[in-house]
């Protein structure tokens, strides 16, 4: 068994990887074009950089979520109205006549 402390940072080096890599996975196979999925943390004056481009507001109350036309006419209603807009569109759209 090779742990990744063994081999993890010449893979990194080899593979032309960011120094600050944290993970990497590799996806060979025969025929096919080799991928690399790569999790790692940006430089840290770039990291201060782009923070420094938002600022954090704190809420006074948490937002509620919008209100679901179903709670307000019932699930059947809602589901039905839903069947028959849906029905509509696709009537309207396999239509042949003018």
């Amino acid at each position: 068994m090779i742990r990744t402390s063994q081999i993890g940072s010449a893979l990194v080096a080899a593979l032309g990887l960011p120094k600050q890599t944290s993970a990497f996975t590799l996806h060979a196979r025969a025929g096919q074009i080799v991928t690399v999925e790569c999790e790692y943390a940006p430089e840290s004056d770039l990291f201060a950089t782009e923070l420094a481009r938002y600022g954090l507001v704190a809420l006074d109350s948490p937002r509620k979520p919008a209100a679901h036309p179903a709670d307000a006419m019932g699930y059947d209603a809602w589901e039905a109205q839903r069947k028959e807009l849906a029905h509509r569109e696709f009537m309207h759209r396999t239509n042949r006549l003018p």
